[in-house]
C-alpha cells in the first residue's frame, strides 16, 4: 500500500513494562482530530478494534506496539474482526491522518503507534491470545467487549463488578449489543460470571483464557509494576486544551506555568478556556456526544 503518511517523532523508550495502546488516550487524539466532523459510531468501533487486535496480533513479533499494513495482513485482520478489508483499511487511514500511526524506519509494512497513545498493556497482557483468538474469530461484539472488560480489570483473575451500561459506553455500543458481546465471551469460556442481586455482576477471566491451567494447578501471575503509567477511566475520555504543536515538542513535557488561554471549537460552539482545561467527551448508546469543559460547563451535541 503506497499511501503517503505523516512523519512522526522517533518512538521513545517509555518503560520496561510491556506496552500496548491505551483506548482512553486513543479516543482523546481521535476526538481532537475530528472535533469539527462527526465520526459514525461504527467508525469509532472500527478504530478501537483495529488498534486493539493489531497490537495483540503482533506483540510477540515486534518490540514496539504497532500493526502490519499490507493487503494480506488487512484481509486477515478483517477476517479476525468480522469486518471487511475496506473497513480495516479505512480505520488504519484515519489513524494515519491523526498521526497515531507512522511507518517504522526501513519497514513500511509495519506501522508504529505514536507515544501519545502508548501505555502499559495492562490486563490484556495476561490473556493467552492464540487460544482466545481461535474461539473469538469473527465475533465482533465479543472482541469489542473483551477490550472493554480488560480495560476495567486490574487483575483479570480476580472478580470485578461490571455493568452493561458502563461496558456499552466504553465499547461505543448499545446496551443490547454489550449484552450480546458479554454472552459470547461467557459462551466461549473466556469470562466467568458470579451473579448476585444488584445492578451488575462480578466477572473474571477464566483460567483457560489466562493460560494458567497446568496439570490441574493454577498459578497467579505477579501484578504489573504499580509505578507504570495507568490509563484514565476509559468510559470518560478526556481532551486537554493545548497550545500550538510547535510550542510542545515533548508529548510528556509539563504544561507551562504562565497563564494563557485557548479557543476550542466543539460541534460549532466556540469556547475560550485557560490552557490545560480538561474537556471530557462521552458517547452514549444513541450516538450523542456529551462534553464537560472544566468543572462547570456541560453541554450535549444533538443531531439535527
Amino acid at each position: 500500500m503506497s499511501d503517503s503518511v505523516p512523519v512522526q517523532r522517533q518512538w521513545p523508550r517509555l518503560a520496561t513494562v510491556e506496552l500496548g495502546v491505551s483506548d482512553d488516550l486513543l479516543l482523546q487524539v481521535v476526538a481532537a482530530r475530528y472535533a469539527r466532523e462527526r465520526i459514525p459510531l461504527e467508525g469509532l468501533r472500527d478504530i478501537k478494534l483495529v488498534a486493539f487486535l493489531g497490537v495483540l496480533e503482533t506483540r510477540q513479533l515486534h518490540g514496539a506496539p504497532g500493526l502490519l499494513y499490507s493487503e494480506h495482513s488487512c484481509t486477515m485482520l478483517g477476517e479476525l474482526a468480522g469486518m471487511s478489508k475496506t473497513r480495516v483499511v479505512g480505520a488504519i487511514r484515519r489513524l494515519l491522518e491523526c498521526g497515531v500511526l507512522r511507518p517504522r524506519e526501513g519497514d513500511t509494512t509495519y506501522l508504529l503507534f505514536s507515544e501519545e497513545v502508548v501505555g502499559p498493556i495492562g490486563a490484556a497482557g495476561y490473556i493467552d491470545w492464540p487460544a482466545v483468538r481461535s474461539r473469538l474469530n469473527a465475533r465482533t461484539p465479543a472482541l469489542l467487549l473483551l477490550r472493554a472488560v480488560l480495560d476495567a480489570m486490574r487483575a483479570p483473575w480476580e472478580w470485578t463488578a461490571l455493568t452493561y451500561q458502563s461496558l456499552a459506553q466504553h465499547a461505543c455500543y448499545s446496551v443490547g449489543m454489550a449484552q450480546r458481546g458479554v454472552a459470547q465471551l461467557l459462551e466461549q469460556g473466556v469470562l466467568e460470571r458470579d451473579p448476585h442481586a444488584g445492578r451488575g455482576h462480578d466477572y473474571r477471566c477464566s483460567a483457560w483464557a489466562l493460560g494458567r491451567v497446568s496439570d490441574g494447578l493454577l498459578t497467579e501471575p505477579a501484578l504489573p509494576d504499580s509505578s507504570a503509567r495507568k490509563p484514565r477511566d476509559a468510559t470518560a475520555p478526556a481532551i486537554v486544551a493545548q497550545g500550538p504543536a510547535e510550542q510542545r515538542p515533548d508529548a510528556f513535557a509539563a504544561p507551562p506555568t504562565a497563564p494563557s488561554s485557548m479557543v476550542v471549537e466543539i460541534g460549532g460552539l466556540v469556547v475560550q478556556v485557560p490552557s490545560g482545561t480538561e474537556i471530557r467527551m462521552t458517547v452514549d448508546a444513541d450516538g450523542i456526544s456529551h462534553y464537560e469543559v472544566g468543572p462547570h460547563l456541560r453541554f450535549t451535541e444533538r443531531s439535527s
